[in-house]
């Protein structure tokens, strides 16, 4: 059994459902008040509210429920690292990697360059944006919403630039890129898009 998730998954719907607390003292709050204002009597305003209180609480309740473990489901889905552990340190000191799973930033932790490397069936997660350098891409995968895939490219005409991580004469073949996005020129951007697999 997957743990991590399930402690993620019902950490999710603690955090994201505030409203589920509220639902519960909205319903008190209108019983309160049609008990202690309103008339009594069998056919009255009060014994009317309290009676849809009774009979509507518990389904909107569970039904926001179920809502908020569908979405939270989605979100961490989407969003998750794969079950199985990242790359070691030791792992990613050699010069051929095969069947990792790694942040790049974990490559490249004083100057922002990943040098003569070899990636071959690895996953390769982000947050990041990188560059490449006499590097070689061979069939690899752009994971991505394909409505959004295009927010992955990003073109500029600067030579140099300050946070992207530079893949340096590496080989990357069979690799997936999650939450990675390219920069370069025009040229190079459209040489990462022939080369890539864009979207799930």
């Amino acid at each position: 059994m997957n743990w991590a998730f399930i402690t993620k998954l019902f950490t999710g719907i603690f955090c994201n459902s505030f409203i589920l607390w509220l639902l519960p003292t909205y319903i008190g709050l209108v019983s309160l008040v049609a008990f202690l204002f309103l008339p009594k009597g069998g056919n009255t305003m009060r014994a009317k509210l309290l009676a849809i209180t009774k009979k509507h609480a518990i389904p909107i309740i569970m039904g926001y429920i179920l809502i908020s473990v569908i979405i939270t489901s989605h979100s961490l889905y989407k969003n998750k690292l794969p079950d199985f552990p990242l790359a070691t340190p030791d792992e990613l000191i050699s010069s051929n990697l095969q069947n990792l799973s790694f942040r790049i930033v974990d490559l490249a932790r004083d100057d922002f360059i990943v040098r003569n490397k070899t990636f071959d069936n690895c996953h390769i997660y982000g947050p990041a944006s990188i560059r490449l350098k006499d590097s070689v891409l061979i069939d690899s995968t752009v994971e991505g919403e394909s409505h959004i895939i295009e927010s992955h490219f990003i073109v500029t005409t600067n030579r140099y630039a300050y946070g992207p991580v530079l893949l340096q004469d590496c080989v990357i073949k069979n690799c997936t890129f999650h939450k990675i996005s390219f920069l370069g020129s025009e040229a190079q951007i459209a040489k990462f898009k022939a080369a890539l697999n864009l979207g799930n």
